[in-house]
């Protein structure tokens, strides 16, 4: 009898493990489509900011308003892509230097990409 109960725990331990991890792969599935969304929005926003300008020079338009609530739309992106860039490093059990955003491990002392000294 006592085989069949490590045979049922093993068995509901490999399940309950492959639950988990699916829903992290789920998970981090979502966090990379918002993070494609919001880079595509930022490359329309920074467009639309192109042809603004072009228009003003070429047309003699005034845009200067429009221009700066796409700059500030930049801003709310830029934040959106950095938390999902946080997101996806803390899956991998990384993080984020501060000064370049790169990707690094979780005991690093300098950011291998810009030597940046990393604070505890």
């Amino acid at each position: 009898m006592r085989f069949w109960d490590d045979v049922s725990k093993t068995a509901t331990d490999a399940a309950n493990y492959t639950v988990k991890k699916a829903g992290e792969i789920t998970n981090a599935a979502k966090v990379r489509y918002r993070l494609h969304l919001a880079e595509t929005k930022l490359a329309m926003t920074y467009e639309g900011i192109g042809r603004l300008y072009y228009s003003a020079v070429m047309e003699g338009d005034d845009t200067t308003e429009a221009i700066s609530d796409l700059m500030a739309d930049i801003a709310e992106i830029n934040a959106e892509v950095a938390d999902c860039r946080a997101q996806l490093a803390d899956f991998k059990n990384r993080r984020l230097c501060p000064k370049c955003g790169a990707e690094i491990t979780t005991d690093s002392v300098y950011c291998k990409k810009c030597g940046t000294k990393i604070g505890e």
